[in-house]
């Protein structure tokens, strides 16, 4: 299934577990700066008319392309902010692959080459290595590469469950992501980098944790979750604790991240005929649509813009 194709196919949870159920994903005040080196978000849609990436400041102005190839979705900005990971399908036969190119669209390089989907590259701090998303073993599980390509390692391996959308904590560490085992919805964990040590953090229900993204500091980890009845952005301790429900809207939020002094978090919200980028302060105050246009726009990343290394 090729995500480019569908506005939120990638949302539908169909995974190959006999599960009986399926997940669609479908007030305003000031925007404060993005702090040091934050002055673009990265989405992905139809701004431009044909499917692709784009990149704007963080109060939704001068949009332009990213001049990815036709068809790139879910961009993923190194930590120094001069390259952008990205998946695509390039045979148009559904199988994505992760590829990666400058920040000016310039030396795209396909870093995968698998039999089954590789989707949602995700940096590590030290911009040396990438974690992503492959289905190379019949299930979703998570793996992790060189910047390169080279070296590919899976951190999870299990032929019950599926694990998906791979982030890299700050410091390195660790790596949260989201689970289904069968007839459960999913649920968001952790693990070390080397495999071990995986902790579940939000407890099963007849809902779905998703899209887990860390704050900067590494003590709060924001996702989306339809325990309302529909998808709105929550927060919680990096351990699972104190969590907090950060927007109520009639529509479906999803995809937080935050700006890298972690005052403000991006997400967007389908909003039925199209879709919208958001920000917001990271307490929840202050939500403004920051691109509110007919279009498709969604799936933002906020360039965090430090040197490899150095946060």
């Amino acid at each position: 299934m090729n995500r480019s194709m569908g506005v939120t196919s990638r949302w539908v949870v169909t995974v190959s577990l006999l599960v009986p159920w399926t997940a669609v994903l479908l007030g305003a005040g000031p925007t404060p700066g993005a702090g040091a080196n934050g002055e673009k978000i990265a989405f992905e849609g139809d701004h431009f008319g044909d499917w692709g990436l784009s990149a704007m400041k963080p109060d939704g102005k001068g949009i332009t392309k990213l001049h990815a190839p036709p068809g790139a979705a879910d961009a993923s900005w190194s930590p120094d902010g001069e390259r952008v990971a990205f998946e695509m399908d390039p045979q148009g036969d559904g199988n994505l692959e992760i590829f990666v190119m400058s920040a000016k669209g310039k030396d795209v390089r396909q870093l995968t080459e698998s039999p089954a989907r590789d989707l949602w590259p995700d940096w590590f701090p030290d911009g040396q290595r990438i974690a992503f998303t492959s289905e190379r073993n019949g299930l979703p599980n998570l793996y992790v590469m060189n910047a390169d390509g080279s070296d590919e390692q899976p951190l999870t391996d299990a032929l019950d469950s599926a694990s998906r959308e791979p982030a890299v904590s700050p410091d390195g560490q660790q790596v949260a992501f989201w689970r289904e085992t069968p007839f459960a919805p999913p649920t968001i964990w952790v693990l070390n980098v080397d495999g071990s040590g995986e902790t579940q953090l939000t407890l099963p229900g007849p809902y779905a944790d998703m899209s887990p993204q860390w704050s900067p500091d590494g003590e709060t980890i924001v996702f989306a979750s339809d325990r309302t009845g529909a998808f709105e952005i929550y927060a919680m301790d990096a351990d699972g604790e104190n969590l907090v429900q950060l927007t109520d809207s009639p529509d479906a939020d999803f995809s937080p991240t935050f700006s890298p002094d972690g005052q403000r978090i991006a997400w967007w919200q389908d909003l039925g005929p199209h879709s919208d980028v958001w920000t917001m302060n990271a307490d929840g105050t202050g939500q403004v649509n920051v691109t509110n246009s007919p279009a498709f726009e969604g799936f933002p990343d906020w360039r965090q813009g430090h040197p490899a290394g150095k946060h």
